[in-house]
């Protein structure tokens, strides 16, 4: 359930940033940056 989780929570903020991306690139580059950071920590587990 957890590894269920962590992946719709990786697509949704992939997605956030993507949308995020087109309107402010800044922002977007911020989110994608903690996506990546967040991602890294899942997979260590």
């Amino acid at each position: 359930m957890d590894a269920i989780a962590a992946v719709v929570v990786c697509v949704l903020f992939f997605f956030i940033g993507v949308g995020v991306q087109v309107k402010n690139p800044g922002f977007g580059q911020a989110i994608y940056s903690g996506w990546k950071s967040f991602w890294h920590k899942v997979k260590r587990k």
